[in-house]
């Protein structure tokens, strides 16, 4: 029979008179054995394998699930790194506070006229954050970086510009101008640069003690001067995470695009008044009082 082993009968066994088709020679327990060990003849079924059509529908129908559940997978790997820049920006500000605390009032040591960046050439070597690494209230500086953040990418990972592949550690150490991924509030620093009455230079800060609670201090927005529009958001879709001096963490979801757009006429009137009279504002200073529900930040000058 067309399929079947060829097993005969041995000496002393008889043949199934009952079920044997004519020239087979099989006994019953030769039958179950074969059946036991080939399912598809047991059933009846043909042993063939997927045909060309059957192949392409599967295909189609993975296709079309990937497709289906990409954008899915791809939001919920964003919300996790979301999280993890919300914590890494709790960290910052802990440490950033905590060094306020224990040393002379303020969070940070100088803050030059550099976007983020750690280090730098001349007198004031640590800058913005990196005083807290030299410091040691900073021991992980992998919390620097965003994991959304696509310019300025970790620690150990090459920065861009003139960096010649360097990584933000070996630019660090060696006194050149390391980036990170945030971005904090001059104001907080003993000593920051900017200008005051069309006048550039170093200005005082202003002590942990004499800054309102709600008043913002650190964000995930890599931002520079109110007119600089050239930096990209860490999150899509207008997410940014910042912290205040109260070390309280927030949200601010820009649905009206204020601060990608960074338009004069959207601007809180504070604001906007001092932009006229020819200050460098910095758009930590602008943008936070939209974080804050447009309420001005503080009237320290």
């Amino acid at each position: 029979m067309p399929g079947y082993p060829d097993i005969r009968l041995k000496d002393g066994e008889e043949q199934d008179s009952t079920t044997a088709a004519p020239g087979e020679h099989m006994t019953v327990a030769q039958k179950q054995k074969i059946h036991s060990r080939y399912p598809l003849i047991n059933r009846g079924l043909p042993m063939e394998g997927f045909t060309l059509v059957e192949l392409l529908v599967v295909i189609a129908i993975i296709a079309l699930l990937l497709t289906l559940l990409f954008p899915v997978a791809s939001g919920a790997l964003e919300n996790a790194r979301i999280l993890k820049c919300k914590s890494n920006i709790r960290q910052l500000s802990q440490a950033m506070i905590q060094r306020a605390v224990e040393k002379d009032g303020y969070m940070m040591d100088y803050y030059g006229n550099e976007r983020n960046v750690l280090s730098g050439s001349g007198v004031h070597r640590d800058r913005q954050l990196g005083t807290l690494i030299e410091e040691g209230y900073i021991t992980d500086p992998r919390i620097l970086y965003c994991p959304s953040a696509d310019v300025v990418r970790g620690w150990t990972q090459p920065q861009p510009g003139n960096a010649n592949q360097k990584s933000p550690k070996e630019l660090y150490e060696s006194g050149r101008p390391a980036k990170y991924a945030y971005s904090t509030l001059p104001l907080a620093a003993k000593t920051y640069f900017t200008k005051r009455e069309g006048e550039f230079g170093d200005y005082q800060g202003f002590r942990l003690t004499m800054l309102p609670g709600n008043m913002g201090i650190i964000s995930d927005a890599l931002l520079n001067s109110s007119w600089d529009s050239s930096y990209r958001p860490n999150h899509k879709k207008g997410y940014y995470n910042y912290a205040n001096t109260d070390g309280s963490v927030h949200a601010f979801i820009d649905r009206e695009h204020l601060v990608y757009n960074s338009s004069p006429s959207l601007l809180p009137p504070r604001t906007t008044s001092r932009i006229d009279l020819g200050e460098n504002m910095r758009l930590h200073e602008v943008f936070f009082e939209v974080f804050n529900l447009r309420a001005p930040l503080s009237t320290l000058y």
